[in-house]
């Protein structure tokens, strides 16, 4: 574990694909992928709030109506964020429309590049998603655009348990994992640092090393991992 990244043995990149920003924050903390290293800015649904088939379509129609709707508003503490038809974007540095403007297609030509990378290269690209259901359209979606494209989605559902009907041709590009969270009033961004919130997120990245071991074979040290992660708490987005 080079500066305390995972050494997954394979070439690989996880991109947050919301709902929220905890797909995002969840890999950042325990050391999941070099974000600061590999990235020069975040990808377009790091830190935003954004629901599963507002991401499906973007994806599908290239981001093209990003901006559809774009205005600020104050949020619940009174702080004004950057708010538009398919997403809420409550961890940006600036409210300055044409200044986000200019970060998010920065982040959208750095989704796009990764992506064409990948497939020249070879490299597997790790989904990482927070969803309830399993994510059948997102599957046909990436499946069709980017046809050439090693990817794998992780797709963490941490609410009420379902019994997805998935085919075995849509197991091969999904792992679709249930971990309940402790409470129903337990919030995945504020919680963590409790005790339950810490056995929560174990039980999570459990589920994530033996998804990784699936894909390359090598096991994984859990309790390091998990112990070098626990120490990145004070880190916010």
């Amino acid at each position: 574990m080079e500066d305390g990244i995972v050494d997954w043995g394979f070439k690989c990149s996880i991109i947050s694909l919301g709902w929220a920003g905890y797909s995002f924050l969840f890999p950042k903390r325990f050391n999941l992928y070099d974000f600061k290293k590999e990235r020069k800015v975040r990808m377009p649904f790091d830190g935003c709030v954004t629901w599963y088939d507002d991401v499906c379509s973007l994806i599908d129609t290239d981001f093209r109506d990003v901006f559809s709707g774009i205005h600020t508003k104050l949020d619940e503490d009174g702080k004004e964020i950057v708010s538009t038809e398919y997403s809420k974007y409550n961890h940006e540095q600036t409210s300055n429309l044409d200044d986000f403007k200019e970060q998010m297609n920065k982040r959208i030509g750095q989704f796009n590049k990764e992506l064409q990378d990948s497939i020249i290269n070879g490299n597997t690209i790790i989904f990482f998603l927070v969803c309830q259901d399993f994510p059948h359209e997102l599957v046909k979606i990436l499946r069709k655009k980017y046809s050439n494209l090693r990817f794998k989605i992780f797709c963490l559902n941490v609410r009420g348990k379902r019994n997805p009907n998935i085919n075995s041709e849509e197991q091969k590009f999904c792992k679709y994992v249930h971990v309940q969270t402790p409470s129903e009033d337990y919030i995945v961004f504020a919680d963590y640092k409790t005790e339950e919130g810490r056995e929560f997120e174990k039980k999570i990245l459990s589920e994530f090393l033996m998804f990784m071991t699936e894909l390359s074979g090598k096991k994984y040290d859990v309790e390091k991992i998990f112990s070098l992660g626990t120490r990145n708490y004070q880190e916010n987005l």
